[in-house]
């Protein structure tokens, strides 16, 4: 516990404010790039990194793939939802984290899938970016439409 000395007395620090949580809106105008460099976005400030991590149990997929039987060039529509929804899932557990440090933004973002577990039942889902501030007045519209 910090203390700081008010004219001789020590006081306690105030707990810093956790943010308000988001709603799904304001999660998702927090943008998600796997680049910083190509972009003309003027970071201010880099505050650390964040990362997300989800398994998910290879029977999930098995069934899926039991459950559809329409092939569409030889993919399952279902499989692709389902690592769509696990994507989405990861990208917003990356920008709830940003959040908290009061990012305006994720960049430098890295996904990746691999093999968990003991015999390969299970698939690793990961995520990790920088959470940055960006410079003032810099509204997510004019994010999402940078000047070319």
């Amino acid at each position: 516990m910090k203390e700081r000395l008010s004219a001789g007395v020590p006081q306690e620090e105030p707990k810093p404010k956790r943010p308000t949580p988001m709603t799904r809106q304001e999660r998702r105008s927090k943008m998600v790039m796997t680049t910083e460099a190509a972009l003309d976005i003027p970071i201010t400030r880099r505050l650390g990194i964040v990362t997300a991590e989800a398994v998910v149990g290879m029977n999930i997929i098995k069934d899926m793939m039991q459950e559809v039987r329409d092939l569409v060039g030889g993919r399952s529509k279902t499989q692709q939802s389902a690592m769509r929804d696990i994507k989405e899932e990861l990208f917003d557990r990356l920008r709830d984290d940003a959040a908290r440090l009061n990012a305006d933004m994720v960049v430098g973002v890295d996904l990746r899938f691999s093999d968990f577990g003991s015999r390969g039942n299970a698939i690793l889902a990961t995520a990790i970016g920088t959470a940055v501030q960006v410079q003032k007045g810099l509204t997510s519209e004019s994010r999402n439409n940078p000047p070319q």
